[in-house]
């Protein structure tokens, strides 16, 4: 559990921070032992889904550096200490908790589950399980670093490849707002004195004009309530976001990015997984858990679901048409050679 505190230091000044501990009791005892007069100690109390997901640009470097100096033999523990002044106050406080939990007896697997900064991805928590268990957590942890490394990459070309047409788009929207709300009223005075009937496209053009100059607080509103209320239904209603992905799926364009994306996570993680001594049946399972469209994660679960109970992996995903047939193939050949 994660707890807040205002103490004094033997200097007597007034400090604040977190903590985490079992229990209120080892918190007291935790803090005493830093020398930390104790004002005021109170549970934080955190929502799940509002919990970040560890960013890979401070997995990476951690994986990495933990994989160097396990390789030169120091002790994992004195190993985060040596590298946990390389990074912000809040990685601190995650490393600070990793490693009290590991001088306290828990593995480094056990530490990272049982800390309440940051979520740690079950893919990555199975890989450091299985290789504390067979002692070669220096080479997973190396082989999980190039891995993100690469998912990161990955990342940055989707990002690249729908920049420019979402710029073009906001930039479309903008000069048809900026039209609409600041050229058209200029010209009003001209179709007034007209003195005639205008067109029922221009009465409409007219029409929206007006709306938007007298009711743009309204709007603004609006849409930031829209947003907002998208945002938290996507987070916290698994109905809603289903259809939202099955939407996604049906996107030109968009529907093959996600899907390339969507097959080439989950193939790194399967080999990866596997690579580290994890079952294949249990590494499939891991891996479409962390895929993030649920349309796609149903089919590979009620898949992997399948392959537990015998079948090819392959035969359970060649009936959909979302999976891409170069990809079932490539599944078809890795059975058949056992690779």
């Amino acid at each position: 559990m994660t707890y807040k505190y205002r103490a004094y230091t033997k200097d007597g000044v007034l400090t604040k921070g977190e903590i985490q501990a079992n229990d209120e009791k080892e918190a007291k005892a935790k803090l005493k032992s830093q020398s930390l007069l104790v004002e005021t100690l109170t549970e934080k109390k955190e929502i799940s889904f509002l919990r970040a997901t560890i960013p890979n640009e401070i997995l990476i470097p951690i994986s990495r550096d933990l994989s160097l100096y396990i390789r030169a033999g120091i002790p994992i523990s004195q190993a985060l200490k040596l590298i946990r002044n390389s990074y912000e106050k809040k990685h601190r406080n995650f490393l600070d908790t990793v490693i009290t939990y590991i001088d306290e007896g828990n593995s480094f697997y056990n530490a990272l589950k049982m800390q309440k900064i940051y979520m740690v991805k079950d893919f990555y928590l199975e890989s450091i399980k299985v290789a504390e268990e067979n002692s070669f957590l220096d080479v997973v942890l190396m082989d999980l670093s190039k891995f993100l490394n690469e998912q990161e990459k990955l990342k940055s070309k989707i990002v690249s490849a729908m920049t420019y047409p979402i710029f073009l788009m906001f930039v479309a929207v903008s000069m048809v707002f900026v039209m609409l709300t600041y050229i058209v009223p200029q010209i009003v005075s001209i179709f007034a004195n007209m003195n005639q009937e205008l067109p029922k496209i221009t009465q409409v053009v007219l029409s929206l004009s007006y709306f938007l100059q007298h009711n743009i607080t309204i709007i603004i509103t609006l849409l930031t309530v829209l947003v907002g209320g998208f945002v938290i239904l996507l987070k916290t209603s698994t109905p809603f976001k289903r259809k939202i992905d099955l939407m996604i799926l049906h996107t030109p364009i968009i529907n093959k990015i996600i899907i390339k994306d969507e097959l080439a996570k989950f193939a790194h993680i399967v080999s990866l997984l596997n690579g580290s001594g994890v079952n294949f049946t249990k590494a499939i399972y891991l891996a479409t858990n962390t895929l993030n469209n649920l349309v796609i994660r149903e089919i590979f679960m009620e898949a992997s679901d399948k392959v537990v109970e015998g079948q090819k992996l392959s035969q359970m995903l060649m009936k959909n048409r979302i999976i891409e047939v170069t990809f079932i193939q490539a599944i078809i050949l890795a059975e058949e050679t056992s690779q």
